[in-house]
């Protein structure tokens, strides 16, 4: 009997200290299982972030007196920022009679540049025309805009047509990248386009 009361009292121990254990709860790391990139994009310092985003303000010490520059944000949607850039900047200018849509991309190196601005050629404007460098062909939906790319920036306007406008953002250029090799520059006036440049090679 006493045997019997004994192996009683250890299962009840048994039982009573088991059930006082807390089971933590195993996790499981989904990095051990997802695919895993060795791409690593290149460092920028503060100051280049800083002066990007300064970048396109400079604008208006080129522009006429009776333009005007706004830094709200545009509610258009391009192609080209489906793709990854690193940095993205928008503004307009407008006068009494005119509008235009100024936007700025940076991009980390030439690959993702090349890459957004192939795919951006392929459905360009509001009407989604397929482009080809070197052919002239008027993009439907855009009257006037002026698109310059390089390795790891690309610069776009669209508007109205305008002498003042173009001279300002010519004289912007000139002045704040003077040594910017453009591989890519393309414009339309008036529905008429017009490649400026063209080769990755020059």
């Amino acid at each position: 009997m006493k045997a019997i009361h004994f192996l009683f009292f250890v299962i009840t121990t048994v039982y009573l200290v088991s059930c006082g254990e807390k089971k933590v709860p195993e996790t499981i790391d989904l990095e051990e299982f997802l695919p895993q990139s060795n791409y690593k994009p290149k460092e920028i310092s503060e100051q280049k972030k800083e002066d990007t985003l300064l970048f396109l303000d400079g604008l208006a010490n080129y522009l006429p007196e009776d333009f005007k520059l706004d830094k709200s944000q545009s509610s258009t949607s391009l192609m080209i920022e489906r793709f990854n850039f690193l940095s993205r900047e928008n503004l307009s200018v407008s006068n009494e009679e005119d509008k235009w849509e100024v936007f700025y991309w940076s991009f980390v190196d030439s690959l993702t540049t090349w890459n957004a601005f192939f795919n951006w050629l392929d459905c360009f404007g509001p009407n989604c025309n397929s482009l080809i460098v070197g052919e002239e062909n008027s993009v439907k939906g855009l009257k006037n805009f002026y698109l310059s790319v390089s390795d790891t920036m690309v610069l776009f306007w669209q508007g109205d047509y305008s002498r003042l406008f173009e001279k300002a953002w010519d004289d912007f250029l000139e002045n704040n990248l003077p040594e910017k090799e453009w591989k890519y520059k393309l414009q339309q006036r008036r529905g008429k386009m017009e490649w400026l440049e063209k080769s990755m090679n020059d």
